[in-house]
């Protein structure tokens, strides 16, 4: 995880702490990390289904982390 990474979900929780809505599902895993991903300003694709996915595998990775620290720091 990249240290603008950290900053990009800080200014996120800050931002849902004061508005007091939350930004993602929480329920939808998937949908959630390309929330991320675009948050963090990371190339997504439409796929063959229609879906939206992380375009690079490593991208997801770090997105997955991303996701994970702020699913902890909420």
């Amino acid at each position: 995880m990249l240290k603008k990474d950290i900053k990009v979900i800080k200014k996120v929780i800050e931002l849902e702490r004061e508005s007091g809505h939350i930004l993602y599902d929480l329920d939808d895993y998937e949908g959630d990390l390309v929330l991320m991903a675009e948050e963090l300003g990371l190339e997504t694709i439409e796929n063959e289904d229609g879906y939206t996915v992380i375009k690079n595998e490593k991208d997801r990775k770090r997105v997955e982390e991303v996701y994970n620290y702020y699913l902890e720091n909420r």
